[in-house]
């Protein structure tokens, strides 16, 4: 989590299952963005999953946010267009 004069202004949760390491719902407060908070919190999430033994992570990003998918490939994440999600509601 970011936060700037006791607000919240980011959060990343990241998370490992024992095998891989998976980061989900990066934001960043409108107002904040492109300030250097969507990194630091990236970076983090990878420091905590390094921690525990994590060698391969996942960014799940929908395939049309471009936004988004702008700011993942730039840290170093880019498409990987051959593996997909499957998901259902319960």
């Amino acid at each position: 989590m970011a936060e700037r004069d006791g607000e919240v202004v980011g959060a990343l949760i990241a998370g490992w299952d024992g095998w891989r390491g998976n980061m989900y719902r990066l934001a960043v407060r409108d107002g904040y963005r492109r300030e250097g908070i969507g990194l630091a919190l990236t970076r983090a999430g990878e420091d905590y999953l390094r921690q525990r033994g994590v060698r391969r992570v996942t960014a799940l990003v929908a395939f049309d946010d471009e936004t988004a998918g702008g700011f993942w490939e730039a840290a170093g994440y880019p498409a990987d267009r051959e593996i997909g999600r499957r998901v259902r509601n319960l």
